[in-house]
């Protein structure tokens, strides 16, 4: 089952259900889902030239690395409240080598990318909150400020359209992937 496949009705975690997270257990959950954020790393380069961005081979990185930090954020929050500390700490230690190893495959230095996530980390910390309100502004919010990252890397420039529909495909995916589901075990 591939993270866009809408088609299947057993539920992604069946696997895992009423299973008690061993240290092993964990680490294969990390494994799991860094495949699946390997799979979703390319929304924004998939979404860019429709909007006549062109980029190159760096971009692609940058824009994917970027990518890989929010996912590490986001999971991390849910690792934070379906996890006990131990559990969190095995959890994301292997699922941020897991993304620092597959961004290596791509070209990503490992330094730059630790720093990159540790920035991000400090400046996502500071969003209350993920998405607007209908009756609010989107700026300020975690996943507006990411997809502004990502046009600007890509070339999209500032485009409210490009930042929705990014920020859209990645509320989808986070629905899609079901992380209280897996995490609880």
């Amino acid at each position: 089952m591939s993270a866009n496949d809408d088609t299947n009705s057993e539920p992604l975690w069946t696997k895992y259900s009423g299973r008690p997270n061993t240290t092993e257990l964990i680490r294969e959950k990390a494994w799991v889902v860094a495949e699946l954020i390997a799979m979703l790393l390319d929304a924004g380069e998939s979404l860019a030239p429709s909007f006549s961005a062109e980029f190159g081979a760096r971009e692609k990185i940058l824009a994917r690395a970027e990518a890989s930090a929010y996912w590490l954020y986001v999971v991390d929050n849910f690792a934070f409240r379906f996890l006990s500390p131990s559990e969190r700490d095995e959890f994301m230690s292997t699922l941020e080598e897991s993304a620092i190893e597959k961004l290596g495959e791509m070209g990503m230095n490992r330094s730059e990318f630790v720093s990159l996530v540790q920035a991000r980390y400090a400046e996502y910390s500071a969003y209350k909150k993920w998405v607007a309100e209908p009756d609010e502004s989107s700026k300020g919010t975690l996943n507006w400020e990411f997809a502004k990252k990502v046009a600007a890397i890509l070339g999209v420039g500032k485009n409210a359209l490009f930042n929705t529909t990014l920020s859209i495909m990645m509320l989808r995916q986070l629905k899609r992937i079901d992380l209280p589901t897996l995490l609880k075990g």
